[in-house]
């Protein structure tokens, strides 16, 4: 069926904006229609949803005549293979692939994105190293990637779901996608790149905040708020990683990454995540991002600049203003049975401005089914006595719950069969960042308060670095 003056598909005469009909669409149709499209028809532009015909209409398409058409050996092989990969995509059960396959809801479900969302969020990954396997294609990879975000499920059950061989596939193509994300997505949407600090300081600075951190005089100076999270995790077995990512405060694994928001909530970068074992604070993870300048953050900062921050930053404020930035923070008793009245009304100053970080914090937060039950079992060396847990379903007098069963299966089965298991890798400790000890740095000389001091010069000249009783000092000198 064709026609030069007439769509394929409504049959009306051709206006402005007429696409050409692609190949993905005519042999769709070939295989599940058995119509055949000629190429180089054309359809009007409105039938298009992501440069693809929408289903309606592909369902609208009419056979126009009935001929015989001829074709090649070339032509008969190409369809065959084309006739071979539709039959293997059509014994997946989530095939993402053919956007036709799921429709908008399914796709919010799997992935949280629309189908429109999908289709672009891909387009952006296809520019990076990414590339399509024999195993998966790269929409399959950047779908997989989303539904383990999306869902948390495991590795082998997303295999089961999309028809991939076994579990280390599934790892290999999660880990291309998310490397392509890193690459093509993250630097103009999250980093200090996607958004100028003039930007910041004209559309995501509020006046009450300039008013009470600028006094209203200034119009250059860039306000953020800084916090750090929590991101928690499963107890490794390597035992490396498992000390460093331990958290004493809250008596559990963690990793910590470092939120940086402005006044307005927005998010200008997450950076991190680092390790959060003793010696971890907010303080030291601070001190460490400023001075190995991570992700350019010093560039991006200008002198004066106001940070504001909680008192778990105490630590670090002698090195924001040796580099020229200004750090606010609520006051501490340091002795007293309460605040005089100026220092509790900076102190509430400060709180009004910074609870906006807590906010951004919530909207990344916003799950409640990854509650760790903790179950309890009564037992000695004969019989189970007795069993409760305090989740949902863990009270009940028939049966059990889940967890006390994967309990009683760990202690009767699992922890007796370790020679399976192989060791851990220990490749987790590389997504996560280790900061670096130092102390305090002090001054060298009295009269250079206003010199600012980036990471390049801290390093590049070397900076006296003394190790006495493995503590590093560094001492600031002259840099022009």
């Amino acid at each position: 069926m064709h026609s030069p003056r007439k769509c394929c598909v409504c049959r009306e005469n051709l206006r402005d904006h007429a696409v050409k009909i692609t190949s993905q669409d005519r042999d769709f149709i070939f295989f599940s229609r058995n119509i055949w499209i000629p190429e180089g028809a054309r359809c009007c532009s409105s039938h298009l949803i992501n440069h693809l015909l929408s289903k309606e209409a592909v369902d609208q398409i009419k056979p126009f005549s009935m001929r015989y058409q001829e074709l090649s050996s070339s032509d008969v092989q190409l369809l065959l293979s084309k006739a071979q990969n539709l039959f293997e995509n059509g014994k997946k059960r989530f095939n993402f692939d053919d956007p036709r396959d799921l429709n908008d809801d399914e796709y919010r479900l799997l992935t949280s994105l629309s189908r429109d969302h999908f289709t672009d969020f891909v387009q952006i990954t296809s520019s990076s190293t990414i590339r399509p396997s024999c195993n998966r294609s790269m929409r399959t990879a950047v779908g997989i990637y989303l539904c383990k975000l999306r869902l948390g499920i495991s590795n082998r059950l997303l295999a089961c779901i999309f028809q991939i061989t076994d579990k280390q596939t599934v790892s290999r193509s999660i880990n291309s996608a998310r490397q392509a994300i890193v690459k093509s997505f993250a630097p103009d949407n999250l980093d200090f790149g996607h958004v100028t600090r003039q930007d910041v300081i004209a559309r995501h600075t509020t006046t009450i905040a300039r008013e009470l951190m600028c006094a209203g005089d200034s119009t250059d100076t860039a306000i953020i708020s800084i916090d750090g999270t929590y991101l928690y995790s499963q107890k490794s077995r390597n035992n490396e990683f498992q000390r460093k990512a331990f958290n004493l405060y809250k008596k559990r694994s963690l990793l910590k990454p470092m939120m940086i928001v402005t006044i307005t909530g927005y998010i200008v970068t997450c950076i991190g995540p680092f390790m959060s074992d003793f010696n971890k604070d907010d303080a030291a993870i601070m001190k460490d991002i400023l001075l190995r300048n991570t992700d350019n953050i010093l560039s991006w900062l200008k002198e004066h600049d106001i940070l504001v921050v909680g008192r778990e930053f105490r630590d670090s404020i002698s090195v924001m203003k040796a580099l020229g930035l200004e750090a606010t923070m609520p006051s501490f008793f340091d002795g007293r049975r309460q605040f005089s009245a100026e220092d509790a009304n900076e102190s509430g100053c400060i709180t009004k401005i910074r609870w906006v970080v807590e906010a951004a914090k919530r909207r990344l937060k916003q799950f409640n089914n990854q509650v760790t039950y903790h179950p309890t079992i009564h037992f000695t060396g004969q019989p189970i006595l007795g069993w409760r847990c305090d989740c949902f379903t863990g009270a009940r007098f028939l049966g059990d719950c889940s967890h006390i069963t994967s309990a009683v299966w760990f202690l009767s089965y699992l922890r007796w069969q370790t020679r399976q298991h192989h060791m851990p890798s220990g490749e987790y400790k590389n997504l996560a960042t280790d900061s670096i000890q130092i102390s305090d740095f002090y001054d060298s000389y009295d009269d250079d308060d206003s010199q600012r001091y980036s990471l390049t010069c801290i390093f590049q000249h070397s900076l006296f670095i003394n190790t006495r009783k493995n503590e590093t000092v560094f001492k600031r000198i002259n840099c022009t």
